[in-house]
């Protein structure tokens, strides 16, 4: 019998394949296994482009010498994602000289149009705040933002987002120097105190500390005016908030006289 014909043998009996000596189990699942290939046009970059951007922003806002400078770095500073949907980059408003600076979370969709941070309800709610402690708000108060461009439909911010604005709003600090720093929301308490909640934030003094500030800065934080005011019940603890750090202003120009 040849082979053909043995072949034309074993079909007729049923065979439709052949096995070998070594008993496959049909019910393992299988791996799959992976080609080593050159092509290397759709490989993923190991190292995130984030790292670049960040990279970026402290090489920038350490490279400003004063705060004009760092205003115009940040109007042109390109590899921002957020700049590129956001209406205008909202930088700062108030005297830089004034003895305590306000840095809120994210400009309001008033502030963004405006290009201007604390505008609209949520200025007004802040200017009522300050003067409920003695403090006019566009003498006696130098405002600002963690994020300087809105995020499209007011969403959070990505960590990737705050990383590359925080080295921007660590500069405006130092160049600044206020003698006080008041902090609204839980974000921008994460990024300059590390600490994410603001229940746990709140209440008390931080000194925030600076290799290019001579002597640290008393640091505190509340809920923010935009917060407030479609959270009313909380009205009471921010007027705590307000008072202590009128307190603190007060025992400081005591002591300087």
């Amino acid at each position: 019998m040849t082979l053909y014909q043995k072949l034309r043998w074993l079909t007729r009996m049923g065979v439709d394949e052949t096995i070998s000596e070594t008993p496959i189990n049909r019910l393992k699942k299988q791996e799959k296994k992976i080609i080593p290939s050159n092509d290397t046009s759709h490989a993923i970059s190991i190292k995130p482009q984030t790292d670049t951007v960040v990279q970026a922003a402290i090489t920038t806002a350490l490279s400003a010498t004063d705060i004009a400078s760092l205003s115009q770095f940040l109007h042109t500073f390109e590899a921002a994602t957020l700049k590129k949907t956001a209406a205008n980059t909202v930088f700062a408003r108030g005297l830089p000289s004034a003895p305590l600076m306000i840095i809120g979370d994210m400009p309001e969709a008033s502030d963004d149009l405006a290009g201007h941070p604390f505008t609209g309800e949520h200025g007004e709610l802040l200017k009522k705040m300050m003067a409920g402690i003695g403090l006019n708000l566009e003498t006696e108060c130098y405002l600002t933002t963690l994020i300087p461009w809105r995020a499209p439909g007011g969403r959070k911010p990505t960590p990737a987002e705050i990383a590359y604005c925080l080295p921007f709003v660590k500069r405006h600090i130092e160049l600044v120097n206020p003698r006080f720093i008041l902090l609204f929301g839980a974000l921008t308490s994460g990024a300059l105190l590390g600490i994410d909640s603001l229940s746990r934030a709140r209440g008390t003094f931080h000194a925030y500390q600076s290799e290019n500030l001579s002597a640290p800065i008393p640091m505190t934080a509340t809920f923010s005016p935009a917060y407030l005011l479609k959270n009313q019940s909380h009205k009471k603890y921010a007027w705590e908030d307000l008072k202590r750090l009128k307190a603190k202003m007060s025992e400081s120009e005591n002591e300087s006289i």
